[in-house]
């Protein structure tokens, strides 16, 4: 049995991690977006989407190399805020990150700190929307992924659009 105390510092070791491996992966990708300041990827980003840059901190918490959602997801149940989540967090990772996937778990730890509850199914929630999520994952799998198309994209920008209040 792991303590509280044990277990927080493996929380923060893991996001730690995370954000070494992240950091990693984008130097990798050589994208020229990465190379330009932090604020200034914020600003195209709130360009992007076509809100201002106070407006698109009321959903997102911008690091280096990774990002947050912080705006409260409404849906009619836990599915359909998954798939809003989702779709918030994948947009952004295309916009902010130069990225169009992102490792399973990642998506499924960054959803859970929104509070939103059952990801057992998170996987078959989202295999039920192709047109906007393509779902590589393999069960027990470490490289499971989620990829964002075209039409998620633009859903997605509609609601972080929605989420900003503007």
């Amino acid at each position: 049995m792991v303590t509280d105390e044990e277990f927080n510092a493996l929380k923060r070791k893991v996001g730690e991690l995370e954000e070494k491996v992240n950091r990693e992966l984008l130097r990798r990708q050589e994208s020229p977006i990465i190379d330009e300041g932090l604020e200034e990827r914020i600003q195209k980003f709130a360009k992007d989407v076509g809100i201002s840059v106070e407006n698109l901190r009321k959903v997102f918490d911008f690091g280096e190399t990774n990002l947050s959602l912080i705006a409260i997801i409404d849906g009619k149940g836990e599915e359909e805020k998954q798939l809003k989540a989702a779709l918030c967090i994948l947009t952004a990772y295309h916009y902010f990150l130069s990225r169009d996937d992102i490792v399973a778990e990642n998506l499924r730890d960054k959803i859970k700190n929104l509070g939103i509850k059952s990801l057992t199914n998170l996987s078959t929630y989202l295999r039920r929307y192709p047109n906007f999520i393509i779902c590589n994952v393999r069960s027990g799998s470490n490289t499971s992924t989620y990829k964002i198309t075209y039409p998620g994209i633009k859903r997605g920008l509609e609601l972080i659009k929605e989420l900003s209040g503007v």
